[in-house]
């Protein structure tokens, strides 16, 4: 009797606080959308995890040109670069998750978290908002080396005990990865020299202080100037603005495909209705012709992807470079 009367006893202490609950539900939800209707009422910070100068400080600018304009409030681009691409998004996961803090990211994303020792944020604590752009990789060589062509390339890292030395924008970077497959599947001898960003990758190349690099059509002046010599790209066919370079395939190499990437990420909390407005204003931007046109000259491919669908997007480039990562033991140091 007494164990009957304890079960409803506690059955209506619970039901009397129902109604606080759902109440409570509510007003978290009401708070959501005045904060999505009023959003952005301030400043709004662009956290770029590399250097200026580069691809991915190129294309925040303009996405944050143009959400100023969009929003008529200042989207403010601050350049953390470091650790690969980690101390940039270290910032934005610790930062308030309202949405005035966002993070361009590319593959590091996915990559760092299987490489580091230690992560100094929670992978977790950053979800995707939206994707804008991919950019196809190079091979390119200083003119120095002596080879024209990708197998001449492959043979002459075969033949020297130091192999070629290959340039990227930092550890678990896309062009670094790319690298160690490429190497793994053609028996090459590659020494990576990480960098901080792509430019100063790139203007060490041009330096002739490293010998090759995967780089993005960020090089394409250099190549058509002769500055660098182009051997391959990484892609399913041929670039439009390079017709004569042969895809790695083409070229009588191993099976490898690969592009950056670059998307933008905010706080995980962020409240949804804010997340589903930034994205909404990103894609509305990425997906004009005239700014198509502009990322296009600037060495990307346009290529849009919601938050959900760069989830799951997210998760395959997981699966996919975690083989390459744990095959050829690369780490962060």
């Amino acid at each position: 009797m007494s164990a009957g009367f304890s079960f409803f006893s506690a059955a209506a202490r619970f039901l009397s606080i129902v109604p606080g609950l759902l109440m409570l539900a509510a007003q978290a939800q009401a708070q959501a959308q005045d904060a999505a209707a009023i959003y952005p009422d301030r400043t709004v910070n662009l956290v770029v995890p590399y250097p200026p100068g580069g691809l991915t400080d190129n294309l925040g600018r303009m996405i944050a040109s143009k959400l100023s304009e969009k929003w008529g409030k200042p989207v403010v681009v601050a350049n953390k670069p470091g650790a690969g691409s980690m101390i940039g998004a270290a910032s934005v996961a610790g930062s308030p998750p309202d949405g005035y803090t966002i993070l361009e990211g590319s593959v590091g994303m996915v990559t760092n978290p299987m490489m580091a020792k230690q992560m100094p944020y929670d992978p977790k604590a950053l979800v995707p908002v939206a994707l804008v752009g991919v950019a196809p990789l190079i091979i390119v060589v200083h003119p120095s080396l002596p080879v024209s062509n990708l197998k001449e390339l492959i043979a002459y890292s075969k033949s020297r005990p130091e192999g070629v030395t290959f340039a990227s924008s930092g550890n678990g970077s896309s062009p670094h990865i790319t690298a160690a497959l490429l190497a793994s599947k053609a028996g090459m001898n590659v020494l990576h020299v990480p960098y901080r960003g792509t430019a100063p990758a790139l203007n060490d190349l041009l330096g002739g202080a490293v010998n090759a690099a995967f780089d993005t059509r960020l090089a394409e002046g250099h190549i058509l100037a002769g500055k660098l010599r182009a051997i391959a790209v990484a892609s399913e066919k041929r670039l439009p603005q390079l017709p004569d370079v042969p895809t790695i395939a083409e070229a009588g190499g191993p099976d490898v495909v690969a592009k950056s990437w670059f998307g933008f990420f905010v706080p995980a909390g962020t409240p949804e209705a804010v997340r589903a407005k930034i994205s909404a204003a990103i894609l509305e931007v990425a997906r004009q012709p005239e700014f198509q046109s502009r990322i296009s000259s600037a060495g990307l491919e346009p290529d849009t992807m919601d938050a959900a669908t760069f989830e799951a997007f997210l998760v395959e480039e997981t699966r996919k470079w975690g083989g390459v990562i744990r095959a050829n033991n690369i780490t962060m140091d």
